[in-house]
């Protein structure tokens, strides 16, 4: 049922139906919509309201119908009539978008001293050292166009990476969407890669012979509600990390052992609903879009390094379970509305808070993410203007400069009525790792496999131009504004020999027992490696 939406109606659905019990299920718009006469969720109105005498009350809709497995082609079918809605504009564009995530990072609680919270909520989440943070700083001090801001943009970086532990690789972070580049901007690629690889390693000790990931409840067993337990989201985290993992090492028995399990999560799941991602506080049975976004990126990953074409089909198929998850009409009169996007579809507790219809853009911006990924191999699909609205709904709901606090900090969760912001104040990592995407400034990270060697080129920017011949590739990147950093190249079998355009020679670093080339660049870059 597709309505337009009015004043006039508001939509009923159960399923099965326990309103008219009828032994079926139920859809239907009734009259008044919720408002000064109508309770949320009441199946009927509180106060009368007036037909008038000659005059039509017009509402439309369609019906659709159709087979399908799931109910992925109901989806497609909407999106097909309806068609998705306009990217927000964000006020100011990119350069006051930068503007705001640096004081984000500079001005608001999220930083203290050089060490940062996941988020300000009293005082929970305490600070710490944090890797990412230091990237995505540095990345808004590249791009700041306030030269007094760009200054106290670099002033920060060098305080964190001074409160970062010596010898670590860096690994932590704040942010919910997590990319590979800090070690690609500041150095320790090869520690790095060796940290994930066996991380990677020991993450596949969480799966059993069927490629089952039990639940364990803790003090609350969130999984007593489900027939079973294990569930898709709850496995997907732990298998996009291995995969990810792969293609940084080009381990080829961690590559094996990835997409052996990505073939039992087929097994399992196939045709299935994403469910069970967020055990820490909502039941293991609960419709989650963090569940659809680890699925997506863990099939993406499994189609980027194999090319098997029916990685791909799951990664559109999971892609598309997200899609109701996100609101394609805006909801109310204001501002803030399309591509918000649902967390999940259930309670915190079972209970409270109820999270219907409730945006939790977080939880978006790491479907969206995943998105971006999959564009790349499924350019027809819907998914960039899915991910860049979402990434543009995020940056409206961001409390602005005037909120000394929360200045740059993405709310937990938006109350779309009264467009208010609310919840714990998350940093602004989450907001900005696709940032370049919305506006066409190109990537914060790019990974492509060469099909010819085999090899797994990982950049801290937009990869072009990627070419390949007998005994060569030749490709374009951004590089990190004009400062230093690395490209890697995994699966490297010798040194090889490479230059790099204006620069000539590179500095080029090749790990024999890693099999891992480290490719040292300053600024944008045509880069030609022979082998």
């Amino acid at each position: 049922l597709i309505w337009e939406p009015s004043e006039l109606v508001a939509p009923t659905f159960d399923s099965p139906d326990r309103i008219y019990d009828s032994g079926s299920h139920v859809m239907a718009l009734t009259a008044p919509a919720v408002g000064d006469k109508r309770f949320e969720n009441a199946p009927l109105a509180h106060t009368p309201f007036m037909l008038k005498a000659n005059q039509a009350m017009r509402l439309q809709a369609i019906i659709i119908g159709g087979r399908g497995d799931s109910i992925v082609p109901a989806v497609q079918k909407y999106v097909e009539i309806r068609r998705l809605p306009a990217i927000p504009q964000v006020p100011g564009g990119f350069d006051a978008a930068v503007t705001l995530l640096s004081h984000g990072w500079l001005d608001s609680a999220i930083n203290e001293g050089g060490v940062f919270r996941h988020a300000v909520w009293g005082e929970s989440f305490k600070a710490g050292p944090a890797g990412d943070a230091i990237m995505y700083i540095d990345w808004l001090a590249n791009h700041a166009k306030d030269a007094d801001l760009a200054r106290r943009l670099v002033q920060a970086r060098d305080l964190a990476v001074a409160k970062m532990p010596q010898g670590q690789p860096y690994m932590s972070s704040v942010s919910h969407t997590t990319v590979p580049t800090a070690p690609l901007v500041f150095g320790g690629v090869y520690s790095y890669v060796e940290r994930r690889r066996a991380d990677a390693e020991s993450l596949l000790a969480h799966f059993d012979e069927q490629g089952v990931k039990l639940y364990r409840p803790r003090d609350v067993d969130y999984g007593k509600t489900h027939s079973v337990q294990h569930a898709n989201g709850h496995a997907a985290p732990d298998i996009a990390n291995i995969l990810e993992a792969a293609t940084l090492s080009a381990d080829r028995s961690l590559i094996a052992k990835g997409l052996e399990l990505l073939d039992k999560q087929t097994a399992l799941y196939a045709n299935s609903v994403p469910r069970g991602a967020q055990v820490w506080e909502v039941p293991l049975h609960t419709p989650d879009i963090l569940a659809s976004a680890h699925l997506v990126k863990a099939y993406t990953l499994g189609y980027m390094i194999s090319r098997k074409p029916e990685y791909l089909e799951q990664a559109r198929y999971w892609a598309w379970t997200g899609v109701p998850f996100l609101y394609l009409a805006n909801p109310t009169d204001g501002p803030v509305g399309p591509y918000a996007t649902i967390a999940v579809l259930g309670a915190t507790n079972w209970k409270a808070p109820v999270w219907f219809g409730q945006p939790v853009q977080w939880c978006g911006l790491v479907y969206g993410s995943a998105l971006h990924l999959l564009s790349q191999y499924d350019p027809e699909g819907p998914w960039a203007k899915l991910a860049k609205g979402i990434t543009a709904a995020g940056l409206q709901m961001t409390w602005p400069e005037s909120d000394a606090k929360r200045q740059g900090l993405l709310p937990d969760y938006y109350l779309l009525r009264p467009q208010i912001s609310e919840g714990p104040a998350i940093n602004p990592g989450t907001a900005q790792t696709r940032l370049p995407e919305l506006f066409g400034k190109g990537a914060i990270y790019d990974v492509r496999r060469l099909e010819m060697t085999g090899w797994f080129l990982h950049a801290p920017c937009a990869i072009h131009d990627l070419k390949e011949s007998d005994g060569s590739v030749t490709f374009a990147v951004d590089g990190w504004g004009d400062k230093v950093c690395y490209l890697l190249l995994a699966g490297v079998q010798k040194a090889p020999t490479v230059t790099v355009r204006p620069h000539g020679t590179s500095t080029m670093d090749f790990d024999a027992g890693q099999k891992l080339t480290v490719i040292t660049i300053a600024g944008p870059a045509q880069v030609e490696v022979r082998f």
